[in-house]
């Protein structure tokens, strides 16, 4: 078989760590400090991050988590 020119690998980086709860900036210190475990030359295709990686899972109710929602197009986790 003849393998396209365009067919490349993707590559992928898979982070698994457990976010401190409600705290943005030091859940995402923690996805920085293992990010920096690599080389500028590694080139990640796709980061792939626990859901929810920076705020934790668990809210009582909707005004509970008010604060850490954001627009699609900037906040926090965006800029990230």
């Amino acid at each position: 078989e003849m393998q396209s020119e365009a067919s490349r690998t993707l590559k992928v980086c898979s982070l698994q760590y457990k976010p401190v709860y409600k705290d943005i900036d030091e859940s995402s210190q923690i996805a920085d400090k293992l990010l920096s475990g690599f080389s500028d030359q590694d080139e990640f295709d796709v980061i792939l991050l626990p859901e929810m990686a920076f705020t934790g899972y668990t809210f009582d109710d909707k005004e509970d988590i008010e604060p850490y929602l954001e627009e699609a197009t900037g906040g926090k986790t965006f800029e990230w």
